[in-house]
């Protein structure tokens, strides 16, 4: 099709109804309604439209894809109108600004248009509209990508001067240019193969289809029936024919273009005799597009000139005239035009006639050919003469006889111009033909004005980045014609202003001129300079020598020079270069001169001499008098006047004289001071002109002094040290200064000028050439910003544009008295283009200002940059300017305007400046406050855009611009509109909808989620959706706003909107159906990962309706239908989730950005919705090959390979996603009870088991410190991204490198000396640094998250014991890790806590599978050392910084302790020694009790020190939680084999740090604890009993409480009086902690000194135990099997607490008993030791009543007490629920839980000591 675009499809034949036969018979479904529809539909299009049956399938195919699309932009429906409208409260809401009265909600399509849409009629209506579409874009596409080919072509081979200046094309486009290239020049060589209308040369197929198409334009009768037959049809198919037209001339103009020789005879015969047959298009009107009949007719003349390739063609005539006969042709086809007789006379015949008839289009190609038969008669006449000459010489002719024959060359030229002037005889045109064509074009059809006008258009309409080059080529085609008709033409105002249009291009936007790219191609300013022979000396030279008295072609002409950057020879600005370096001056006298002598008379040149010194500028009052009076008044501009003795001469014959004098003299310094005279304070005017300068020449001296400032180059190169080519032009721009006034320089000069101007506007609006000065001003103003900071800023201030600091503000004025009357705004541009440079120079000089200022250079003085302009002024200047412009945002939608292109411009240009302001406040460092941030300046402007767009209620009007920009957006753009038109169209809304997403996110950052901005644009939700399908360049942005919509709504409180719901049915169904195609077939992976994304966010924010139609793709309404339409509830698409884990099985083949996005997709699909998972399982491959991805993963070891690097960081994110994919996915298994093919997971984890707890890398170390001592005023985290601005992982992920570029770009260290050594470099190296340990810390989570899961396989499955082993290892990985990172960053201090927490949680899972895995021993030491290494202090470990990790820590050891717990028999001892040797339980390992020793020391005894300090100090900072770990590590320890040899070196331990009066001191102030902590739960009470009863287990320690009287204390402390209560303390009574005291530590407690110091202690437990009397007889009576009331609910209850009270009591005094008994035998006498106020024969009974000799097995015993046992707490609850044997409790497997059994067996015990079995 693209090689053919001509005519990309034949007429249907038998064959190609063959081929679509065979080729819809392959598709292998089974035929449904939808197949048969496509395949009549391509019969019926093939038919009536007349192309080929495939062709047609395609095109149907396409109208199905598009049709949702097409429905969307159908138009509103009534609901959706109604809520838009509700929503709107201007009436210009949704107005569109490209038509006039057009508005969107005037579109609403009622029901019954909705159902018209799916019927046949409208379905084939819009596949011949796809049909129509897709041949004009074709052929545009075609032609777009050939001339791509040539540009670069050219480029290559010299027409860009070589320079190679080129955009950067993508390469498939030029190798797909160039396969076009070849194949159509093919048919240059070969004729046409397809083409209907013409066959030959593709250029002269060119000419035969644009005449098809032209001809069928103007007879509609041989239209299509079919296109007849629709009503609005006919006009879409004669525009897109018109179109096809100019794409045809654009081909054509292109290949013409290529040609290096002169044109082929066959390709100008055909377009000429076309043209001559329709007068070259003259009359053109086409009535459906008016607007693109001047273009086309330019065309026409351009590609008219173009043919007749003037250089080339005189070239060839001279180089024709040396060469001999004989010259031969491949083929005639080939033949240039000029060498072919009939192809002259024809040109010269219908170029003749065309001048008799005026055809205006025909008249550059009418100069151009007067030249060429100039040529050919003057060669003519050269070879007659010389002939003549030969044949009348002596000897007669001796050489070139044979060139001189008949048929020769020289005969040639004779015979032509013998026939050019028949054809004028035959005419009867008795004027000479070469002068008649000159004349005709020049004077009667002013060829110079078309050429204006031509320019204007192709610019116009060829200004867009795509087509700018077939622009520059047609300007530079025609300067060739300018060129050579130079030395024919006189220099004249017309043919400067022709020169300047073509070299500006119609464009006077400078700033924005000089910001974009370069084209690949010269340009016509360098055609215009590089021409040393023509154009240089008869133009230019004509132009300077009239300077200054025509001095506004000079100014343009140096204006264009230097923003072209053009450069002299000497190096500096060529525009410089002139000004600097004038030797003449032209100037007129007054009437009355007379100082001067005439010289040279006889010479006769009008020659003279000055007889006197001449100002050239002078005060008001002596300006006409004697030399004397006007030098001594104006002494101060003594440097311009003209010394007598200056000779020049007269360039006119009549008073006042022009004269021309030989002076050098300074042209910038007479510009300045003729500027000066524009000052109302200044009394000087121009000699010459006896008068100040006039507006519009001060306009021109303006805007070339803004050309000639052009300060991004001259900061770049003066930093850099390097000479500047515009340094000369500073030095003079610094030194135009008013003289007599050394107080203005030229920045002031300007101000004055506006300032005036600005009064004058305000009193006189509309006053002749003031508008235009002011623009200037304005242009000035911008660019000296960034030379001239200090003092630009300071001037704004107190300018009137703003107004600042008093009212009237000028800028607001001026538009309200000026620009609004004459609906044209250039001011208001040019005032928005000001704020965008004061943006970027107040983020530039955010740090820069208060930088040191540099030392003057050779070129430039002190670095004014550096000087610091106080914050508050620009911060005031920003804000004051931002109000006015929020003002015109607001106002500017009621505002007409002349060209639509500037109302566009300027919202585009507010919205994206609001949005920089946005981005650089918020964007960057997270500081709360702005004000404290580098770019503070612009907080205030950022603060005031937020309030006003984010109002919580009340008046919202600021909404409704922005709103009805994106409502406009909506309107389709005609197919006549300008390309660039539509790129300023999709560009603005762009910005609309990037500044709306961006004000919603800074909300967001501040906590804002429900605003009203938010609300209307849920309300304008109908709208968004259609811009989605409106155009492709909208999808993204358009998406990254709904994702913003989404999340905000599901962060706010209550139901969030839904996004379905604020959309019709068929508008829902429509929208979901394009969002399932993810961008196809375009896949432009910005706009798919945008759309995963968005589909991410609905997912995870509570849009439930959205979300299932994403996972089963149907809505939850189509699932309801009636079953007997199946077909109508599913979609056209697989459901995305499905799609998504389709395409993830292909990971290896997916980049890494599109595979991140669908797998947090996917990850948040399980996390939200459980049947997710159920897809994933029975989706065949997906957990397969991801697995395979996963293990084929390696680590990049390169650091140096920042791409390398890269790419790791990004393999590391998608592990990440697969192990949380992996988890959720088996953890729902597990909880479903579903089969596990565990097996195959295991061995796909050694990229996690290896490298999972990896987050080594950081290699940044010294980086913050380099910077922040170069930079001091400010620290790398003021360029640290915030959330509102995200990126990818890479170069630019951290830190923002474009705001960093802005700021510290003025310092030559950012870019770096050397390549690669800057701070810039090592913010790249940053970023991708930071990126690779960002995403080991996600990867880390992850592992973390799956690793947990996977511990629940520890215990079971046949690969057990090998993940134990691998977790063991990960284990150890994870503490040798945290070992190693010894870094104090904040990003460290998270991965320690996740390596400890997931160490821990792995440790826990495998002790409580009872792992013996070698590794396991290990652990403990490993452990310790962690600990040791990390540097705690352990005196404050646990009230330190540190604490939350610390106490992980231990947590870890304390599990790492156990294995050598339950690893006690020989047996399994052995198996966990490396050399197979076991060691048996009361020797233990040497080692390990080394290291017990030490943690004893160092944890336990100084933890218990430091703890009970701190809770005395601060209770607050304690974790009560701490106590417990520390008891727990005592009580671990002392059951370690072979611990129990090491009692003294214990004992020694906790007596040198006096825990025992820590703790005990610890148990007597709990109660005043439990106040501070504002609680009445006496929790330290318990944890200082049960370290004491651990403490107790020591036989010495024993000893030494019972000598430090323990008891004594514990009795004496406030908390026992609880104990005293009337009542007691059961398990039932507050506080309940009383009772846990009670029965788990003081009575085990008197038991441990009972059995340690025996019969000695025995007297004091007993009266310690009576002095609790109300508690011992609770105690003897809470086992009655008492019925529960509502009094006492809980009587007869049992629980555990009260069964240990029960047999601990007991025991005691089972033991007292005993020691009375013995008497002397034991030491003691009985009637010391008194009775235990217990009953204990009453406790007998209750117990032989609980358990009867009937209960005799342990089943009978558990079901006669099962009622009566009660849980208490969490604990107990979990043993009722376990099932299981219990200790001691044989037969009990089953049951009622571990809890009744454990209950069983207390009671049974606490029977056995009072009945006297034990």
């Amino acid at each position: 099709m693209l090689e053919e675009p001509l005519s990309p499809s034949g007429p249907p034949t038998d064959p190609t109804k063959a081929d679509f036969d065979a080729f819809t018979s392959q598709i292998q479904i089974t035929p449904s309604a939808i197949v048969k529809e496509i395949k009549d539909d391509a019969i019926w299009l093939s038919g009536h439209a007349g192309v080929e049956q495939l062709f047609a399938l395609r095109i149907v195919v396409l109208e199905w894809q598009n049709r949702a699309a097409a429905q969307l932009r159908n138009g509103l429906t009534e609901a959706e109108t109604l809520v838009l409208r509700d929503a709107g409260t201007s009436a210009n809401f949704g107005r569109s600004t490209l038509r006039a009265g057009a508005s969107l909600l005037g579109q609403s399509v009622p029901a019954s248009d909705t159902d018209t849409f799916n019927t046949e009629r409208s379905r084939r209506k819009r596949q011949l509209e796809t049909y129509i579409e897709e041949r004009a874009h074709t052929l545009k596409v075609s032609e777009v990508l050939v001339r791509i080919h040539h540009e670069s072509v050219a480029s290559v081979s010299g027409h860009d001067g070589g320079k190679g200046k080129g955009r950067a094309v993508q390469s498939w486009m030029l190798e797909l240019g160039d396969t076009l290239t070849q194949a159509q020049r093919g048919r240059d060589q070969h004729g046409g193969a397809r083409s209907e209308h013409s066959s030959g040369p593709f250029t002269v197929q060119c000419v035969s289809a644009l005449e098809h198409r032209l001809t069928t334009l103007a007879e509609s009768d041989a239209w299509p029936p079919i296109v007849m037959d629709y009503e609005d049809l006919a006009e879409l198919w004669a525009t897109n024919l018109f179109a096809e037209a100019l794409s045809v001339m654009q081909l054509f103009f292109t290949y013409v273009d290529s040609y290096v020789e002169p044109s082929p005879a066959a390709t100008v015969t055909a377009w000429f005799t076309l043209m001559a047959k329709n007068m070259f298009y003259s009359d053109l009107q086409p009535s459906f597009a008016q607007s693109l009949a001047p273009l086309f007719q330019s065309l026409v003349a351009t590609i008219s000139l173009l043919l007749l390739k003037l250089p080339q063609s005189l070239a060839h005539l001279r180089q024709s005239i040396t060469e001999r006969d004989g010259v031969s042709y491949p083929q005639l086809g080939d033949k240039p035009y000029v060498d072919d007789d009939a192809c002259v006379k024809m040109l010269h015949t219908l170029l003749t006639q065309a001048a008799g008839y005026r055809v205006l289009p025909a008249s550059p190609a009418m100069f151009a050919w007067s030249l060429i038969a100039q040529n050919i008669r003057t060669m003519a006449t050269e070879a007659q003469l010389a002939r003549e000459d030969t044949l009348s010489a002596p000897t007669g002719p001796t050489t070139s006889i044979g060139f001189h024959e008949p048929g020769g060359r020289t005969q040639w030229f004779e015979d032509t111009s013998r026939m050019l002037l028949e054809v004028f005889n035959e005419m009867k045109i008795m004027d000479d033909p070469i002068v008649f064509l000159a004349k005709a074009a020049v004077d009667e059809m002013q060829v110079y004005q078309l050429i204006r006008d031509i320019s204007s258009q192709l610019c116009t309409a060829y200004s867009s980045s795509t087509n700018r080059g077939l622009a520059i080529r047609s300007r530079v085609v025609v300067m060739e014609l300018i060129r050579e008709g130079l030395p024919l033409t006189a220099y004249g105002e017309d043919l400067a202003q022709s020169v300047i249009t073509l070299l500006t291009g119609n464009d006077d936007d400078w700033v924005a001129q000089a910001e974009a790219a370069k084209p690949a191609l010269i340009t016509p300013v360098q055609y215009l300079i590089a021409d040393g022979e023509i154009f240089r000396p008869q133009f230019l030279g004509q132009a300077f020598e009239r300077y200054p008295y025509e001095i506004h072609a000079a100014l343009q002409l140096l204006r264009v020079f230097a923003k072209s950057g053009i450069l002299g020879t000497d190096g500096n600005l060529l525009a410089t270069v002139i000004l600097e370096k004038n030797s003449h001056l032209t100037m007129r006298f007054h009437q009355d001169f007379r100082d001067y002598e005439l010289v040279n008379e006889d010479e006769n040149t009008s020659s003279f001499q000055l007889t006197a010194d001449i100002p050239l500028f002078a005060p008001r009052k002596l300006a006409t008098t004697s030399r004397r009076s006007s030098r001594a008044a104006n002494t101060a501009a003594d440097y311009l006047w003209v010394p007598a003795g200056t000779t020049g001469f007269v360039m006119n014959e009549t008073r006042p004289f022009v004269v021309q004098l030989d002076f050098s003299y300074s042209g910038m310094l007479y510009l300045s001071t003729l500027l000066s005279t524009r000052i109302p304070r200044n009394n000087l005017i121009s000699v010459a002109t006896q008068s100040e300068v006039d507006r519009q020449t001060a306009a021109e001296i303006v805007r070339l002094l803004s050309a000639l400032i052009n300060p991004p180059d001259l900061q770049s190169d003066e930093e850099n040290g390097k000479r500047s080519p515009h340094g000369a032009a500073l030095i003079s721009l610094r030194n135009g200064v008013w003289k007599h006034d050394q107080s203005t320089d030229l920045v002031g000069m300007v101000f004055e000028i506006l300032e005036d101007e600005l009064q004058t506007q305000i009193e006189h609006p509309g006053l002749e050439n003031s508008h235009e000065l002011l623009v200037a001003c304005i242009e000035f103003i911008t660019a000296a910003l960034q030379t001239f900071p200090t003092r630009i800023w300071p001037l704004l201030s107190r300018s009137k544009l703003l107004s600042v600091d008093q009212g009237g503000n000028g800028l607001a004025l001026v538009i309200a008295s000026t620009e609004i009357a004459i609906s044209r705004y250039p001011f208001l541009t040019c005032c928005i283009k000001l704020f965008e440079a004061l943006i970027r120079d107040a983020v530039t000089r955010c740090v820069s200002a208060y930088a040191p200022a540099k030392a003057p250079t050779r070129f430039g003085s002190s670095n004014t940059a550096a000087s610091n302009t106080p914050d508050r002024i620009t911060a005031r200047v920003l804000i004051v300017f931002e109000r006015t412009l929020l003002d015109v945002f607001q106002s500017s939608i009621s505002w007409k305007f002349v060209t639509e292109e500037e109302r566009l411009e300027i919202s585009k240009r507010i919205l994206e400046s609001y949005t920089k302001i946005l981005e650089c406040v918020y964007g960057i460092d997270d500081a709360s406050d702005p004000v404290q941030k580098i770019t503070k300046a612009l907080a205030p402007a950022a603060e005031h855009l937020i309030v006003t767009f984010l109002p919580q209620k009340g008046n919202d009007l600021i909404l409704e611009p922005l709103l009805s920009i994106l409502t406009a957006g909506v309107m389709p753009l005609a197919s006549t509109v300008p390309l660039a038109f539509a790129e300023l169209w999709t560009s603005h809304l762009r910005a609309a909808l990037s500044f709306a997403n961006m004000v919603i996110q800074v909300g967001a950052l501040h906590g804002v989620y429900n605003t009203n901005l938010q609300a209307r644009l849920f309300k304008a939700m109908p709208v968004l959706v259609r811009l989605f399908v409106a155009d492709s360049s909208y999808r993204a942005p358009v998406a990254s706003l709904l994702t913003t919509l989404v999340t905000c709504a599901g962060q706010s409180e209550g139901e969030p909107a839904s996004l379905l719901g604020c959309l019709g049915s068929s508008t829902a169904k429509c929208f979901l159906t394009v969002l399932s195609e993810i961008d196809c077939p375009l896949s432009d992976p910005e706009v798919e990962i945008e759309l995963w994304k968005l589909l991410s966010a609905v997912l995870s924010n509570k849009q439930q309706w959205f979300a299932i139609y994403l996972l089963t793709g149907t809505t939850p309404r189509d699932k309801l239908r009636s079953a007997d339409t199946p077909e109508a509830s599913q979609g056209r698409g697989k459901p995305l989730l499905a799609y998504a884990l389709e395409q993830l099985s292909k990971i290896k083949e997916l980049s890494p950005q599109r595979a991140m996005a669908m797998l947090e997709f996917v990850s948040l699909a399980q996390n939200f919705w459980g049947w997710a998972t159920q897809e994933i399982r029975r989706h065949e491959h997906f957990v397969k090959n991801i697995l395979e991805w996963l293990d084929g993963i390696t680590p990049n070891n390169r650091a140096d390979d920042l791409e390398a690097t890269v790419r790791s960081a990004n393999e590391n994110r998608m592990a990440a996603y697969i192990a949380h994919i992996l988890a959720t996915f088996l953890h729902n298994a597990r909880q479903m009870g579903e089969k596990i093919e565990f097996d195959m997971i295991r061995p796909n984890l050694k990229f996690f088991m290896d490298h999972g707890v990896d987050t080594s890398g950081y290699i940044q170390t010294q980086f913050s410190t380099n910077f922040s001592n170069k930079f001091p005023m400010c620290s790398l985290t003021s360029v640290k991204r915030t959330l509102l601005r995200p990126k990818p992982f890479g170069r630019n992920y951290y830190y923002d490198l474009d705001i960093a570029a802005e700021v510290f770009g003025h310092d030559v260290s950012w870019a770096g000396i050397t390549k690669g050594k800057g701070f810039m470099d090592e913010m790249v190296r940053a970023n991708v640094n930071l990126s690779l340990v960002e995403s080991k810390v996600l990867r880390l989570k992850s592992w973390k998250t799956l690793a947990i899961e996977l511990s629940h396989f520890t215990r079971k499955g046949t690969q057990k014991h090998e993940l134990q082993s691998d977790f063991a290892k990960v284990i150890v990985a994870c503490l040798e890790a945290n070992s190693a990172s010894r870094v104090p960053q904040k990003l460290f201090k998270e991965l320690v806590a996740i390596r400890a927490d997931l160490a821990f949680v792995l440790m826990q899972q495998l002790v409580a599978a009872k792992s013996s895995v070698p590794e396991i021993n290990e652990m403990f030491g490993v452990a310790w050392e962690t600990i040791r290494t990390c540097g705690f202090d352990f005196e404050v470990g646990l009230a330190g910084p540190n604490a939350d990790y610390y106490r992980i820590l231990l947590r870890i050891l304390l599990l790492a302790l156990q294995p050598h717990l339950y690893l006690t028999s020989a047996e399994n001892r052995a198996a966990v020694q490396p050399n197979g040797s076991a060691l048996t339980k009361s020797s233990g390992d040497p080692v390990l009790i080394t290291l017990l020793l030490e943690v004893l020391l160092k944890v336990v005894a100084m933890g218990i020190r430091s703890l009970c300090s701190t809770l005395h100090a601060r209770p607050q900072e304690v974790d009560h939680t701490d106590f417990v770990i520390l008891t727990a590590f005592l009580q671990s320890m002392l059951q370690v084999p072979g611990m129990q040899h090491q009692h003294h070196q214990i004992a020694a331990v906790f007596m040198d740090h006096n825990t025992i009066r820590y703790t005990t001191s610890l148990f007597s102030w709990s109660d005043q604890v439990a106040t501070a902590l504002e609680t009445a739960d006496p929790i330290y009470a318990e944890i200082s009993t049960l370290f004491l009863l651990e403490l107790s287990a020591v036989p010495l320690l024993a000893e030494k409480m019972a000598c430090e009287g323990v008891l004594s204390q514990l009795s004496t402390a406030n908390v026992t009086g609880y104990l005293r209560r009337p009542i007691g303390s059961g398990p039932f009574d507050e506080p309940v902690r009383m009772f846990s005291v009670w029965s788990k530590g003081i009575l085990p407690l008197c038991l441990n000194l009972l059995d340690t110091v025996g019969a000695p202690i025995a007297a004091e437990i007993a009266n310690f135990l009576n002095s609790f009397p109300h508690q011992l007889k609770r105690a003897q009576s809470s086992l009655e099997n008492l019925t529960p009331t509502p009094r006492q609910p809980h009587a007869g209850s049992i629980t555990l607490g009260m069964a240990s009270e029960a047999h601990s009591l007991a025991l005691i005094w089972r033991v007292l008993e005993h020691l009375r008994a013995a008497g002397a035998a034991e030491g003691v006498v009985p009637a010391e030791i008194p009775q235990l106020l217990w009953g204990h024969a009453g406790v007998r009974e209750d117990l032989e009543a609980l358990f009867p000799e009937s209960r005799a097995t342990p089943r009978d015993k558990i079901e006669g007490i099962k009622h009566r046992v009660m849980p208490i707490g969490d604990r107990e609850m979990e043993m009722a629920e376990r099932r299981g044997a219990v200790a001691g409790l044989a037969d009990a497997e089953g049951g009622e839980g571990r809890l009744v059994g454990k209950v069983v067996v207390e009671l049974e015990q606490a029977l056995m000591c009072l009945s006297g079995a034990i």
